[in-house]
């Protein structure tokens, strides 16, 4: 979408000539400036990023209420790090000095811990 709205941005700064290469059909005059319908798509394109990263901004607290959740402070370290600060696991091992097996098995048992409360909650969810 950022590329798309650049893209319209170029367009609308742009200076548009006469099209020669084809035969104008239509005999009304279109008054409006060309870079208009350029403009009005960015601004259209804008609203849905800023409505996408709402969207995201919720999702990411979700996430973060659901690993705050987790007794483990190692595992809910990797799964910040994973999934909100979006590294690596080469990275994760560089920043908490862990080997990658162990970051990968506090990943591996954090993720697991979630998939059971999870069930757990669904279980115990009034039908």
């Amino acid at each position: 979408m950022k590329l798309r709205a650049e893209e319209y941005e170029a367009l609308a700064n742009s200076i548009p000539s006469q099209d020669f290469t084809r035969e104008r059909v239509d005999c009304t005059r279109n008054l409006e400036a060309p870079f208009v319908k350029w403009l009005i798509k960015l601004m259209d394109l804008e609203a849905e990023m800023k409505e996408v990263e709402r969207q995201l901004d919720e999702k990411r607290a979700e996430v973060i209420t659901v690993i705050e959740a987790l007794s483990d402070e190692n595992q809910k370290s990797v799964l910040m790090l994973r999934y909100i600060s979006l590294l690596s696991f080469n990275q994760i091992t560089e920043k908490m000095y862990y080997s990658l097996s162990t970051i990968k098995r506090w990943h591996k048992e954090g993720i697991e811990m979630i998939q059971i409360n999870c069930k757990k909650m669904n279980h115990n969810e009034p039908r």
